[in-house]
């Protein structure tokens, strides 16, 4: 009998979570609701692999750990991959899936020997709201520098060029192969609308401009919680995250799109915004007022957390203007001038 992928699998009354363990992807995230008709289409579905492919890679909800970019030429020399070991390695179960009376919650990890590193990632699914709480260990004598994103890839049924992308922020700047130097952050462009070499880019939505790949955002000194949305209004699906920004003070959105059709769209939540090498960002140090890269300190366990969900929206749904947020429940407020929809989620 043939090998198949090793996946771990949230059973939820609501809606169904599949981990792979071949590169540590949220894989799948859908609803299981018969009735509605968008049951079991997950937006999380960029580079999956089919059930005989049993290599780690990167796919769907992937996570960059310890950098985000490529190494230097000596680190790459000596074994370290593009976005860090974390998504090209096998991943292990802690803690088996567990069923209580409102939620299923497992627990998932990897080692990183090259970053020298520990990571374990708690999932719980409670109705169609995924709450995931990560711990980053160094258990060497010594602190390091290191970075980390939650790399959210949508992909194709659910994504096209219909789906509106909403979310918060202050102002951001483009990322370019051959980066901006000394001030990469120049021109700064809003949400969602700017002109990028000639060309009028509105971020919500993704035409057949190809351009630009990344742009990366702040969110405003004073908000507790960052947050992203992509809604189908046709398919009558959202998906969203909502993490704290001083866990992840940057939004990196990733834009690819292949002969006119929008491939993957990546809603891109960590600690840095600038896609370079460490030499590179210990040199600017910061943009924006926001860090870099981040710190783990000798023998230190760094705990982050994130929510992820799911809601059922109307045919005509506008996209979000706005999120609340009280640790439990979501409030969706719609976009419009005409009266605006209220969503909760809980």
């Amino acid at each position: 009998m043939a090998q198949k992928r090793k996946q771990v699998v949230l059973d939820g009354d609501k809606a169904q979570v599949v981990f792979d363990l071949g590169g540590g992807g949220l894989v799948g995230f859908s609803l299981t609701d018969r009735e509605h008709p968008a049951c079991g289409l997950t937006p999380l579905a960029w580079n999956n692999p089919a059930p005989d492919q049993l290599d780690a890679r990167e796919m769907a909800h992937f996570l960059v750990l310890d950098r985000w970019c490529k190494p230097t030429a000596a680190e790459m020399k000596n074994g370290m991959p593009f976005h860090g070991e974390a998504p090209h390695s096998h991943w292990k179960i802690i803690k088996k899936p567990v069923t209580g009376k409102k939620e299923v919650a497992t627990t998932v990890g990897v080692e990183l020997p090259l970053a020298e590193l520990s990571f374990s990632r708690t999932m719980k699914l409670r109705g169609t709201i995924l709450h995931v709480e990560e711990k980053i260990t160094n258990p060497k004598p010594v602190g390091r520098a290191y970075n980390m994103i939650e790399h959210v890839s949508l992909g194709p049924p659910f994504l096209d060029e219909t789906v509106l992308v909403d979310t918060k922020v202050a102002k951001g700047f483009t990322q370019e192969f051959k980066p901006r130097l000394p001030v990469p952050e120049e021109p700064m462009v809003g949400w969602p609308e700017y002109e990028y070499k000639g060309y009028q880019i509105n971020m919500r939505t993704m035409t057949n401009h190809a351009g630009p790949l990344v742009t990366s955002y702040i969110m405003a000194d004073d908000q507790e919680y960052g947050w992203a949305t992509a809604c189908h209004p046709g398919k009558q699906l959202l998906i969203g995250y909502i993490w704290k920004t001083k866990d992840f003070p940057w939004l990196n959105l990733w834009r690819h799109v292949v002969r006119g059709k929008p491939k993957a769209r990546g809603l891109e939540f960590g600690t840095t915004g600038w896609l370079q090498p460490f030499p590179m960002l210990a040199k600017k140090g910061s943009i924006f007022d926001r860090q870099l890269m981040d710190w783990i300190d000798a023998k230190q366990t760094v705990t982050k957390k994130f929510t992820a969900f799911l809601t059922a929206v109307p045919a005509d749904y506008r996209g979000v203007a706005d999120l609340k947020f009280d640790g439990k429940k979501i409030r969706l407020i719609e976009h419009g001038k005409r009266k605006k929809r209220e969503l909760l989620v809980e």
